[in-house]
């Protein structure tokens, strides 16, 4: 691991700016920054290669990636070879939007002409707020700018980082939903004084816009926003790793910011001078409408409809254009498969094209697997690799 270092895509970032993301995330406690020379003196030291993904990405920042599952060599341990997401927590993430477009339909059911607010906040760096063990931290180190680096907290691209980040995330929602039943007004405005929480909603509709509202139906399963004594249920808040969704009406909508964010400082603790803010300021919007792009995709409370933003949109047919002509590595067939899960699951008339597409894929992939099963059972290509490698992988 020392003689690879990182990948390339660590070069294509300017020093300087490698540079003040480590010093960032060294004064907010994210990591240990020290002399490199010592790397030869850190008792069950593990060194882990650095990546940078969204390089070119139209709207993302470019993201470092701890990657925990590189292996220079055959014989060489990530550290995702020593854990097992079987024994952590459940993730239970994916269901995060569902439900949000749930709460979104039984808002609609409970107030079928009254403006519907949707909003979002992001924890500040998520997986650094859960700390390793001090014995663990050497194991998550890595080289970057001459630098020996350690960090103190689950990696972005450990395996096991979003199964622990779960139970905090769950901690945060819980907490959320009793506050809002229990929190006065007083208390809120106090809050929002001392966290400096600004919130504006946009102008009411008009009637000629609220004719135009598209209603929701109740069922057996949908009734309403409203509990069997009466009163108002509070959002669910749903997490998705580290974006909690909410949305309310204009009555509410403030109390349920509020809260959302009165909870995150009771389970993630108040920022002071060695505590940085676990609330990202700059991905915090005061401004609230019936349109917000949530987790990739856009939402319109007055339509009910959940839409892919232009630039996936692009990316889909871009996509698809270069597979017209092309011999596919099982790389793209997974860069393939995955986008165009994400970007047809809400489309109705591109879902059962996927499938189709889909079923072709597994067909390909099923007669390649047994061709090369076949040539390696032929050539003896699987003994000759075990007889190289290590017993335990």
């Amino acid at each position: 691991f020392h003689q690879y270092g990182n990948h390339r895509s660590v070069n294509e970032i300017p020093e300087a700016d490698v540079r003040k993301t480590l010093v960032k995330s060294f004064k907010r406690g994210y990591v240990l920054v020290m002399n490199h020379k010592l790397i030869d003196f850190v008792l069950n030291l593990h060194l882990t290669p650095q990546g940078i993904i969204d390089l070119d990405h139209p709207y993302k920042n470019p993201r470092p990636i701890f990657d925990s599952s590189c292996r220079p060599q055959p014989w060489c341990h990530a550290i995702n070879d020593w854990t097992d997401k079987s024994n952590e927590p459940s993730l239970i993430f994916a269901t995060a939007f569902m439900n949000h477009l749930i709460w979104l339909w039984n808002l609609r059911i409970t107030y079928p002409y009254e403006e519907i607010y949707i909003g979002d906040n992001d924890i500040s760096g998520a997986f650094n707020q859960n700390k390793y063990n001090p014995m663990l931290v050497a194991l998550h180190a890595f080289v970057l700018l001459s630098y020996l680096v350690m960090n103190t907290a689950n990696t972005f691209g450990g395996n096991t980082s979003p199964g622990n980040f779960e139970p905090l995330a769950q901690a945060r929602q819980q907490h959320a939903k009793y506050l809002w039943s229990i929190v006065t007004d007083q208390e809120l405005t106090t809050s929002m004084a001392k966290y400096n929480i600004d919130i504006k909603l946009a102008d009411p509709p008009s009637a000629e816009d609220i004719l135009r509202f598209v209603p929701a139906q109740a069922d057996s399963i949908n009734r309403g926003v409203m509990g069997i004594d009466g009163k108002r249920l509070p959002p669910p808040y749903p997490h998705h790793v580290d974006d909690n969704m909410y949305a309310d009406v204009a009555t509410y909508m403030v109390r349920t910011i509020a809260v959302s964010v009165m909870a995150l400082y009771v389970i993630f603790g108040d920022p002071d001078a060695f505590r940085p803010d676990s609330l990202s300021r700059e991905k915090f919007a005061g401004f609230h409408n019936r349109l917000r792009k949530t987790v990739g995709y856009m939402l319109d409370s007055r339509r009910m409809r959940v839409s892919i933003l232009e630039y996936k949109r692009e990316q889909m047919l871009t996509l698809l254009t270069q597979w017209l002509d092309i011999d596919f590595t099982l790389q793209q067939v997974a860069t393939l498969h995955g986008t165009l899960e994400s970007l047809t699951r809400y489309s109705a008339w591109a879902r059962p094209w996927f499938f189709t597409l889909q079923n072709a894929m597994r067909v390909i992939l099923q007669q390649r697997a047994h061709w090369v099963k076949r040539n390696y059972n032929r050539h003896r290509r699987s003994q000759q690799l075990k007889a190289i490698m290590p017993v335990a992988l």
